[in-house]
């Protein structure tokens, strides 16, 4: 386990068999049953630290060495099949994008609320990136890290990249 400073909170690392599980705020509401769920594993400090360094790269917006490096990272969070699914549409949302609650839940097939419940247990933060999912006004809405670090990563992404999803916004 590592704790890793951000701008805007500091984020818990817990990566086990070259897998990542856990990178979440940890003042979100869900630390502890995140944490909770993997703090019982062989700790990969290898792993932890390649995480450290890409989450250097992201805060220094070198978001291409970012995205390069989490292709060779396994995400493994602790969830639902359902949950899963979400997470996994997620990862589906480029970088400096956003995209509504109600998109997401198109492409899952299921009920914005029921996507939202799923987005809020992300323990994987950043890496799959839920602050990228706002609402159908394009407010920006709940968030682990709180809305100040929704707020900032969706303003530091978009040094990448200014256009913005069909119900998308620029972040306020």
């Amino acid at each position: 386990m590592i704790r890793y400073r951000t701008p805007v909170g500091t984020l818990v690392i817990v990566a086990s068999e070259r897998k990542l599980l856990m990178c979440d705020w940890i003042d979100s509401k869900l630390f502890g049953r995140h944490f909770e769920a993997v703090r019982h594993l062989t700790p990969d400090s290898s792993l932890e630290n390649e995480v450290v360094r890409l989450l250097d790269c992201y805060f220094a917006a070198e978001f291409e060495k970012f995205s390069q490096g989490c292709e060779e990272i396994e995400l493994v969070p602790c969830g639902t099949p359902f949950q899963k699914d979400v997470w996994q549409q997620l990862l589906t949302i480029p970088l400096g994008i956003t995209l509504s609650y109600s998109l997401l839940a198109r492409a899952v097939n299921s009920h914005p609320r029921a996507v939202a419940s799923a987005v809020a247990r992300n323990p994987v933060s950043v890496f799959i990136p839920c602050h990228r999912v706002i609402g159908a006004d394009s407010s920006l809405t709940g968030y682990a890290g709180g809305l100040d670090a929704k707020r900032f990563l969706l303003r530091h992404e978009t040094t990448v990249n200014k256009s913005c999803s069909p119900e998308g916004s620029s972040p306020t």
